[in-house]
């Protein structure tokens, strides 16, 4: 019988995560099955269990890979204030538009679900956003000017944030709104709420 190594762990682990991807975008998380997944990569069903304990787990697996991926659109809109600080909250939702909207929604439902078990990976994501709205919030502090109408840049930039995942999720569920349509119509409204403290 041969040995299964470490690099053949690590190996199989990348290619049912790499499969699951195609599948997950392609089928459909809730068409797509471990049957289906374990054919693809020539592996018996039971083996997808020695790396994941359910299909939710290999979705949240898919998701890491993609947020870990580099993002080739990460180059700023401009160099005019506003829009550096918008394009820190708007650059990473462009690396979810590179899936289909229903994937980004099954990664949701999944999240969800997953943290009623264990929460420590919607504390992961939640800090990942976190540490978009508080590089906002320092880039708030050298750009704009705040006076003492009890606006500041941190709560400026929760603003700025809740009103990001709103538009998010409303254009998650709009089968007929493109990104782009999604992201000026966003900048229009984040250019708003900056304005007053340029």
């Amino acid at each position: 019988m041969a040995r299964i190594t470490q690099q053949n762990k690590e190996e199989t682990k990348a290619s049912i995560i790499k499969e699951s991807f195609k599948l997950f975008s392609d089928l459909g998380y809730s068409k797509t099955n471990t049957k289906i997944i374990a054919q693809r990569c020539n592996i018996a069903e039971g083996t997808i269990f020695n790396y994941f304990a359910t299909k939710d787990d290999i979705l949240i697996a898919v998701f890491e890979e993609l947020s870990l991926q580099p993002d080739l659109t990460e180059t700023p809109s401009s160099i005019h204030p506003v829009d550096v600080i918008i394009d820190i909250l708007i650059i990473p939702l462009r690396k979810l538009n590179r899936i289909p909207k229903q994937f980004v929604i099954d990664i949701m439902i999944s999240v969800m679900k997953l943290s009623r078990k264990n929460n420590t990976l919607l504390h992961t994501l939640l800090a990942l956003d976190m540490s978009y709205v508080k590089k906002a919030e320092e880039k708030m502090n050298v750009l704009l000017k705040f006076e003492s109408n009890g606006m500041n840049a941190k709560l400026l930039s929760e603003i700025l944030y809740a009103t990001v995942t709103t538009e998010y999720l409303l254009y998650t569920f709009d089968e007929f709104m493109s990104f782009d349509k999604f992201e000026s119509a966003i900048r229009n409204k984040l250019q708003l709420l900056i304005k007053p403290y340029l």
